[in-house]
């Protein structure tokens, strides 16, 4: 068993067992393929725990998901709004350390913003923003996107997430 997964079957509270796995997963070595593995038969909740930690970890270090995009952006298509939400906040902020590879994050996202939960739309706003920002390749297909999203959502915490974006855009950032 690895570390993952031996992590996870303590009886403490999610938020300790992130930590703990925070701790364990920065000493390095092969975290993807025993998460790759894990996530065929992990729980939701086990899956958003994992995703929490690796969160955590490329606020610092980014390139510790280089390697792993490809199955972060697998998890934005989870019916977990919590699993979601995690992906989703990788994707954001790792964009500017892999806007290429961010970039495949689209589809998901998009289709993410129409999700009912406002956390989930508003996840969804962070991340194509952030892809849009740091990879000029997307801007044009996203603008379009944002405007069209600033006409339909109702929510103003998320139509100003496109709103701003579309004035960075706007004046070069």
């Amino acid at each position: 068993m690895g570390i993952v997964s031996e992590t996870l079957k303590f009886e403490i509270p999610p938020k300790e067992k992130v930590l703990l796995l925070v701790k364990q997963l920065k000493g390095g070595g092969e975290f993807l393929t025993e998460i790759t593995d894990y996530f065929q038969i992990a729980t939701d909740a086990d899956k958003a725990i994992c995703l929490a930690a690796v969160n955590q970890i490329t606020k610092d270090d980014p390139m510790f998901v280089k390697n792993g995009i490809d199955l972060i952006i697998s998890q934005l298509d989870s019916k977990s709004a919590q699993v979601k939400l995690e992906a989703g906040e990788i994707i954001t902020g790792t964009s500017k350390a892999f806007p290429d590879e961010a970039a495949k994050a689209i589809p998901a996202l998009t289709a993410m913003a129409d999700d009912p939960g406002t956390i989930i739309r508003w996840s969804a706003a962070n991340g194509l923003t952030e892809i849009a920002k740091n990879n000029p390749k997307t801007r044009k297909e996203l603008t379009r996107f944002f405007k069209a999203a600033v006409k339909k959502e109702k929510q103003s915490s998320v139509r100003n997430v496109y709103l701003e974006a579309l004035s960075d855009i706007g004046k070069g950032k």
